[in-house]
Protein backbone atom coordinates (compact mmCIF):
# COMPACT_ATOMS: atom_id res chain seq x y z
CA UNK A 1 0.00 0.00 0.00
CA UNK A 2 1.50 3.38 -0.97
CA UNK A 3 2.20 5.97 1.70
CA UNK A 4 -0.20 8.91 1.71
CA UNK A 5 1.80 12.05 2.55
CA UNK A 6 0.35 15.46 3.22
CA UNK A 7 2.90 18.09 2.28
CA UNK A 8 2.49 21.26 4.27
CA UNK A 9 4.88 23.50 2.38
CA UNK A 10 4.75 26.27 -0.11
CA UNK A 11 6.80 26.19 -3.27
CA UNK A 12 7.99 29.65 -4.26
CA UNK A 13 9.31 31.07 -7.50
CA UNK A 14 12.77 32.25 -6.49
CA UNK A 15 12.90 34.62 -9.45
CA UNK A 16 10.21 36.83 -7.92
CA UNK A 17 10.06 35.96 -4.21
CA UNK A 18 11.71 38.12 -1.54
CA UNK A 19 12.77 36.10 1.52
CA UNK A 20 11.66 37.41 4.90
CA UNK A 21 13.02 37.10 8.41
CA UNK A 22 10.34 34.63 9.49
CA UNK A 23 10.73 32.37 6.43
CA UNK A 24 11.97 28.82 6.92
CA UNK A 25 13.41 27.01 3.92
CA UNK A 26 14.30 23.37 3.41
CA UNK A 27 17.12 23.88 0.92
CA UNK A 28 17.49 21.28 -1.81
CA UNK A 29 20.88 19.71 -2.39
CA UNK A 30 21.11 21.23 -5.86
CA UNK A 31 20.77 24.73 -4.44
CA UNK A 32 23.53 24.03 -1.88
CA UNK A 33 25.74 22.66 -4.66
CA UNK A 34 25.37 25.77 -6.83
CA UNK A 35 25.74 28.11 -3.85
CA UNK A 36 28.76 26.55 -2.12
CA UNK A 37 30.83 24.53 -4.59
CA UNK A 38 33.58 26.55 -6.28
CA UNK A 39 33.73 24.42 -9.44
CA UNK A 40 29.97 24.20 -9.92
CA UNK A 41 30.20 26.66 -12.80
CA UNK A 42 32.19 24.19 -14.94
CA UNK A 43 29.03 22.43 -16.10
CA UNK A 44 25.86 24.44 -15.63
CA UNK A 45 22.73 26.00 -16.97
CA UNK A 46 22.79 29.79 -16.52
CA UNK A 47 20.00 29.92 -13.92
CA UNK A 48 21.85 27.42 -11.73
CA UNK A 49 24.78 29.71 -11.02
CA UNK A 50 22.77 32.92 -10.86
CA UNK A 51 19.29 32.35 -9.45
CA UNK A 52 20.02 29.70 -6.78
CA UNK A 53 23.03 31.47 -5.23
CA UNK A 54 21.31 34.86 -5.44
CA UNK A 55 18.19 33.62 -3.66
CA UNK A 56 20.13 31.84 -0.92
CA UNK A 57 22.22 34.99 -0.36
CA UNK A 58 18.99 37.02 -0.07
CA UNK A 59 17.59 34.52 2.42
CA UNK A 60 20.76 34.70 4.50
CA UNK A 61 20.67 38.51 4.40
CA UNK A 62 17.04 38.45 5.52
CA UNK A 63 17.98 36.13 8.41
CA UNK A 64 15.64 33.44 7.11
CA UNK A 65 16.14 30.00 8.61
CA UNK A 66 17.81 27.62 6.14
CA UNK A 67 17.42 23.92 6.86
CA UNK A 68 18.68 20.82 5.14
CA UNK A 69 18.16 17.10 5.44
CA UNK A 70 21.10 15.29 7.00
CA UNK A 71 21.20 12.87 4.09
CA UNK A 72 21.80 15.81 1.77
CA UNK A 73 25.42 16.11 2.92
CA UNK A 74 26.18 12.63 1.59
CA UNK A 75 24.64 13.53 -1.76
CA UNK A 76 26.47 16.86 -1.86
CA UNK A 77 29.78 15.13 -1.05
CA UNK A 78 29.14 12.58 -3.79
CA UNK A 79 28.33 15.26 -6.36
CA UNK A 80 31.42 17.29 -5.46
CA UNK A 81 33.65 14.21 -5.59
CA UNK A 82 32.19 13.15 -8.93
CA UNK A 83 32.78 16.58 -10.45
CA UNK A 84 36.33 16.80 -9.08
CA UNK A 85 37.08 13.32 -10.45
CA UNK A 86 35.78 14.32 -13.89
CA UNK A 87 37.97 17.43 -13.81
CA UNK A 88 41.01 15.37 -12.83
CA UNK A 89 40.38 12.41 -15.16
CA UNK A 90 37.29 11.21 -16.94
CA UNK A 91 38.68 7.65 -17.13
CA UNK A 92 39.27 6.93 -13.43
CA UNK A 93 36.80 4.91 -11.40
CA UNK A 94 35.56 6.53 -8.18
CA UNK A 95 37.40 4.21 -5.79
CA UNK A 96 40.66 4.52 -7.74
CA UNK A 97 40.39 8.32 -7.61
CA UNK A 98 39.45 8.29 -3.93
CA UNK A 99 42.25 5.98 -2.75
CA UNK A 100 45.18 6.54 -5.11
CA UNK A 101 45.35 10.33 -5.30
CA UNK A 102 45.63 11.75 -1.77
CA UNK A 103 46.13 15.35 -2.91
CA UNK A 104 42.95 15.19 -4.97
CA UNK A 105 41.14 13.55 -2.06
CA UNK A 106 42.21 16.41 0.20
CA UNK A 107 40.76 18.90 -2.28
CA UNK A 108 37.42 17.05 -2.27
CA UNK A 109 37.36 16.95 1.54
CA UNK A 110 38.13 20.68 1.72
CA UNK A 111 35.31 21.47 -0.72
CA UNK A 112 32.83 19.33 1.24
CA UNK A 113 33.87 20.90 4.56
CA UNK A 114 33.50 24.39 3.11
CA UNK A 115 30.03 23.54 1.83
Amino acid sequence: MPVNYTVQAEVVDIRSDAPKNDDIFLVDINAWYWYTYTNASISFRPYQITEYPSYIAKAISANSLLLYCGLSLAELAHNIEQTEREIFSSTLKSKEYRHNFPTERAKVVAEVQAA
